[in-house]
């Protein structure tokens, strides 16, 4: 299926700019938490350091998920520096999953049913 890059926020909006948003932070935070899992850290250290940071104690599940916007954010932006407006899910390797999950569940919602408002 084939993935208009410029659609979604999944793609377009920097994930430290959407994690400052939903967790009343700064996007400096998401930097840090970052910075640590490309360090190593585990899972739950993180959900510690957010707690921390942020007063709020997400599900590990959400740290995964957070990590894992990152990385789709990276491949895409990736191929937005080189020109593209648009890939196949394929692109995404293991994450394509859950990409095509993320982009459906808004049409899941919003009482579209045509299927060509996501191309």
């Amino acid at each position: 299926m084939i993935i208009l890059l410029n659609k979604s926020s999944l793609f377009s909006t920097h994930p430290g700019i959407r994690f400052a948003k939903e967790y009343n932070s700064t996007p400096e935070v998401w930097w840090e938490i970052w910075r640590r899992y490309e360090l190593g850290y585990t899972d739950k250290e993180l959900r510690d350091y957010i707690k921390d940071r942020t007063g709020r104690e997400p599900k590990l599940r959400a740290v995964q998920r957070w990590v894992k916007r990152a990385k789709i954010y990276q491949k895409a932006h990736d191929a937005i520096l080189m020109g593209a407006q648009s890939v196949t899910d394929e692109y995404f390797g293991e994450y394509a999953e859950y990409v095509m999950e993320e982009i459906m569940r808004n049409m899941r919602t919003s009482g579209t049913r045509s299927p060509r408002s996501l191309a």
